[in-house]
């Protein structure tokens, strides 16, 4: 990213937190304290009357707010978990007691849910705007064998494990770039299975049926999603590329990131589980910012010269027809050299009371927007 260079982006990029307004005076007057109730001061449809910390937050509708104005008088947060990270079940059961509105549900409970006449009707899944890729040190043998990355991406059934593993919460992508992100005419198709042509690219490179193939390691962070994926991928690659010498190793969160972002700077490895979610909604997030071979977020150590190229000129195009082209040529460049292996669009199982209606999502689909919701007590 050419920072002295105009920018096609530049809207969607200033809806970066890093560019929200702050009140300079609380700041200066409370100093850390300055973002509890009694001291923010908001801009959103929303504000807050009270918090008490890992218990509740209720927002009330800003009187002062420009935009849409909220339909509901009121909305209480019970922090009874933090969402999209725990699976305990506490919020489901929570609902399932009428105290909550709204909760997650995990996967184990997924089928329960299906199964129940009543709380079929109020099981919803969303997508998010996240895409989770298997990543390569792709200087390091045998990843620095593009033959090596496409055998193992074309034996995985991603399906399969989306709707037996992830209980349907899952959607295959073909690309790393989120579907709803890359450019028309290049829509996501289903991803290619084909164990035959991967069996041979893998013996081809000189690893017939995993004979010799080297021990290596998937590394992630640790939770049980990360488990189920990563064993679900130890399983594909023994059945159809008949390797054994995959190990599994699952991080503290802190740990992970720290040998991702700056240890595997220098190091050698083998595989890391990734995933990452749009700061701002263009195809810039993915092409330019998190998978430029000049930005290294992901050091996998992969270079190509013509597709920094085509997502640069993409960036400072104006032209939506000539950009999309760019974008098309780099993401066709991505497919065939996989420095990483796309899986599934993240996503989740909730419910929702049949009575709260309009309720809907933010751009990356994780956060629920509180504006729009409006409460029908007949629930039609």
């Amino acid at each position: 990213m050419n920072s002295s260079a105009p920018i096609e982006y530049a809207p969607a990029l200033l809806t970066l937190w890093g560019f929200w307004p702050v009140p300079k005076g609380k700041i200066e007057q409370f100093g850390p304290q300055w973002t509890e109730a009694q001291n923010l001061i908001t801009n959103g449809p929303f504000i807050i009357t009270s918090w008490e910390h890992e218990k509740e937050i209720v927002l009330v509708p800003n009187p002062n707010y420009q935009g849409q104005k909220p339909l509901i008088d009121k909305v209480v947060l019970s922090l009874i978990q933090q969402p999209f990270v725990t699976d305990d079940g506490v919020a489901l059961r929570a609902y399932e007691g009428n105290e909550v509105d709204y909760a997650d549900v995990p996967f184990a409970e997924i089928d329960r849910i299906k199964a129940d006449s009543a709380l079929s009707k109020e099981l919803h899944f969303g997508v998010k705007l996240r895409p989770i890729w298997i990543n390569f040190d792709t200087t390091n043998k045998p990843w620095s064998d593009v033959r090596v990355r496409r055998a193992f991406s074309l034996a995985i059934k991603r399906k399969l494990i989306a709707e037996t593993v992830f209980k349907g919460t899952y959607a295959p992508i073909s690309s790393l770039i989120p579907p709803s992100l890359l450019p028309k005419g290049n829509d996501a198709t289903e991803p290619e299975f084909n164990v035959e042509l991967a069996q041979q690219l893998l013996a081809d490179a000189g690893y017939s049926n995993g004979k010799g193939f080297p021990e290596f390691t998937v590394q992630g962070r640790s939770g049980s999603v990360n488990e189920m994926m990563a064993a679900a991928l130890q399983e594909q690659w023994r059945q159809n590329l008949g390797i054994t010498s995959m190990k599994i190793e699952l991080l503290e969160r802190k740990t992970f990131d720290q040998l991702v972002q700056e240890t595997y700077k220098t190091e050698p490895y083998d595989l890391t589980i990734g995933g990452l979610t749009a700061d701002f909604l263009d195809p810039a997030s993915y092409f330019d910012t998190w998978l430029s071979s000049r930005q290294e977020f992901w050091n996998n150590h992969w270079k190509n010269a013509e597709y920094d190229e085509l997502v640069t000129t993409a960036g400072q195009e104006s032209d939506s027809a000539k950009r999309d082209e760019l974008y098309k040529q780099a993401n066709e460049i991505l497919t065939s050299e996989l420095p990483g292996i796309p899986l599934w669009m993240d996503g989740w199982a909730y419910v929702l009371k049949p009575y709260v209606q309009s309720f809907d999502f933010a751009f990356s689909n994780i956060e629920p927007k509180f504006e729009t919701v409006v409460i029908n007590p007949s629930g039609k």
